[in-house]
């Protein structure tokens, strides 16, 4: 009997030591592709796991996303409603003020106008006085004096009105 190996060939060994070849083949086949099997089912098992995994982190990336949203619309929603609220108190200090300022304008104005008239009306009996007092003056002036000639009938400078 030759020894296993004998020949390089496969073949022509298992020839040399009456062997069944395509039995040998046949279950080096099965052999094959059990172990093909088995390789391509862990490897769609990986390929699930991977799919779940992904599956999971997006689902929580997600809500996490969502979760961050909210919070921020929260955060939004609060900030409008301070602004508003500020708006809303500012405008109502501004029409306070506009209310105040407008009765206070208005006193003053109506104040002013008492002033300016008491004091037109002083101005002009002030003036009236004055005007009165150099009318006299003018008057005795005229009277008292004995120059006839200083008064010339067609010169209305010389009158003294």
């Amino acid at each position: 009997m030759i020894p296993i190996g004998f020949y390089d060939d496969s073949y022509a060994d298992a020839k040399a030591r009456n062997v069944n070849i395509e039995q040998l083949i046949e279950e080096k086949r099965e052999v094959e592709w059990k172990a093909f099997e088995a390789f391509a089912a862990e490897i769609e098992n990986q390929s699930i796991k991977e799919e779940d995994m992904k599956m999971e982190e997006r689902k929580e990336r997600e809500a996490v996303e969502k979760l961050e949203n909210m919070q921020y619309m929260d955060r939004y929603r609060l900030v409008l409603e301070r602004v508003t609220t500020v708006r809303n108190h500012q405008e109502k200090k501004k029409k306070k003020k506009r209310k105040m300022d407008t009765l206070i304008v208005t006193k003053d104005v109506m104040e002013e106008e008492e002033e300016e008239s008491n004091a037109a009306v002083m101005a002009m009996k002030e003036y009236k006085k004055k005007h009165r007092k150099l009318h006299k003056q003018q008057q005795k002036e005229l009277m008292d004096s004995d120059d006839s000639s200083d008064l010339d009938p067609c010169n209305w400078r010389s009158r003294g009105l």
